[in-house]
């Protein structure tokens, strides 16, 4: 296997959920932010901040034009 590129974020990734039909992969981080990221560019194209604890699941499926909600407790 061969790696064929990174990304840095700017914190620990707790989970991740990858949406294959549209190239797009949410990262939950453990600093309460979901960052979705194309996969097909490697770039973050959006940070959803605002968690007040942790985040347990998303809801599916990720569009690259609707935010979609986070479950917290």
């Amino acid at each position: 296997m061969k790696l064929l590129s990174t990304l840095t974020l700017t914190a620990s990734i707790t989970s991740i959920h990858l949406q294959r039909d549209n190239s797009l992969l949410a990262a939950v981080c453990d600093d309460l932010v979901v960052r979705v990221i194309d996969i097909e560019t490697k770039r973050v194209v959006r940070e959803l901040a605002g968690a007040r604890g942790q985040i347990l699941d998303l809801v599916r499926p990720l569009s690259r034009s609707a935010m979609f909600h986070c479950t917290d407790r």
